[in-house]
């Protein structure tokens, strides 16, 4: 058992900071907070990417978060080194040049490694227009 036990404030933390990143379009800041490979399903299908895939497709992304929130979470420890945090995300952005504005549902994997934790696993579903 480790000395500091995380706490759903620390993973909730974890995932704002990671959207923060994305919002500043520092994709080297995400990789540096995800596993070697992870997990991603949403709109675009579901798939196992590594950081350099990550990192690609963030460089030729044709859309810019703008402003978020995140709310509703709740966080699930189904082991020492495993959460899962599940949310709400309003999200301003703008796809292919054009506002978008989209309340979605999420779910993110965190797991506990000697680097810290790591995201590993993000899943999205529509949630309906903001």
């Amino acid at each position: 058992m480790s000395a500091h036990r995380t706490n759903a404030e620390e993973i909730a933390a974890l995932e704002k900071k990671y959207w923060e990143l994305m919002q500043a379009g520092d994709y080297r800041g995400c990789v540096a907070m995800m596993t070697d490979q992870s997990v991603t399903l949403g709109s675009r299908g579901a798939r196992i990417i590594d950081k350099e895939e990550y990192l690609r497709r963030g460089d030729t992304a044709d859309w810019k978060l703008n402003a978020f929130r995140l709310s509703e979470e709740q966080v699930l420890f189904p082991s020492e080194n495993v959460a899962i945090i599940c949310y709400r995300a309003d999200q301003d952005a703008l796809i292919q040049g054009r506002p978008s504005k989209t309340s979605d549902l999420h779910m993110s994997t965190w797991v506990r490694t000697p680097r810290g934790w790591l995201a590993a696993a993000h899943a999205e579903s529509p949630g309906g227009e903001a």
